[in-house]
């Protein structure tokens, strides 16, 4: 399972780190960016999922401490489905993160799987 370029979020704040790991096979997301908002204590996540023809979605994890390095490492999103999140390939997508510490930093790590 491949991941993506690896960023740091805290609300309220910019982006600050970036980090490019090398994919082991597949497509990477593109472009994964966070937001502040669109109320306190939230980061929306966004990105644009690998055109391969095989890509079924992305696993997001995070932790508050460094990047996740892999699908076991840190903790998934809150999403109901251990952070995966199906889509089709080339689509712009989205992830609003919610109930988050404010004083707390937070590092994001995408995971693109295939069928």
């Amino acid at each position: 399972m491949p991941h993506t370029p690896l960023y740091r979020f805290q609300p309220k704040a910019k982006i600050g780190k970036h980090r490019q790991q090398k994919a082991q096979c597949g497509g990477d997301v593109t472009g994964l960016v966070g937001l502040p908002g669109p109320d306190d204590g939230q980061i929306t996540l966004g990105w644009t999922n690998p055109a391969d023809s095989d890509f079924a979605g992305v696993m997001i994890r995070f932790r508050n401490d460094t990047y996740p390095q892999n699908t076991s490492d840190g903790s998934p999103i809150p999403n109901g489905n251990d952070g995966k999140i199906a889509g089709s390939p080339g689509q712009s997508m989205s992830y609003v993160h919610t109930n988050l510490d404010a004083t707390k930093s937070y590092y994001y790590s995408a995971f693109s799987y295939d069928t």
